[in-house]
């Protein structure tokens, strides 16, 4: 016989960082240390039986230029 069980709500977060600087070192490109950074995750419990649970997350993470940032880059990260 299947029963239904009871799966805990998972957590999430997901949270920006835009960083506009102007500190670049003399004669540096202005702006070169400006960036857009946005990061997250996904977390939570799944029962396997009635003695046995597993966790599970993900996480992200976005990295771009910003601003007046003259350097073209961009980054992507996931972890499972």
């Amino acid at each position: 016989m299947c029963r239904m069980r009871r799966v805990r709500m998972a957590a999430w977060s997901v949270t920006p960082y835009l960083l506009d600087l102007s500190n670049s070192a003399p004669g540096a490109a202005k702006n070169a240390n400006s960036c857009a950074t946005y990061g997250g995750y996904f977390a939570g419990t799944a029962p396997i039986n009635d003695r046995v649970m597993v966790d599970y997350r993900a996480e992200f993470c976005l990295q771009d230029q910003y601003a007046d940032n003259p350097q073209r880059y961009s980054r992507r990260l996931l972890q499972l």
